[in-house]
């Protein structure tokens, strides 16, 4: 039996807000997410960038929160 793919998404978000309770983390997971379901097919070396800027950026929120 195959998914919707909206669906299927929509069961890993409530996953990620069901399991995770940090707020920066959580948003972390949900940016590298919604960045990879966009551009799957694109080669990966190129996303390092984005993934080091949105990890870098929700960090310092984490520590600000702190």
């Amino acid at each position: 039996m195959s998914f919707p793919r909206v669906s299927v998404n929509k069961k890993i978000l409530d996953e990620i807000d069901k399991q995770i309770k940090d707020e920066a983390i959580r948003t972390l997971a949900k940016i590298l997410l919604q960045f990879e379901l966009e551009n799957w097919r694109i080669e990966k070396l190129r996303f390092k960038d984005y993934f080091d800027k949105q990890i870098t950026i929700q960090c310092k929120k984490r520590l600000e929160a702190e």
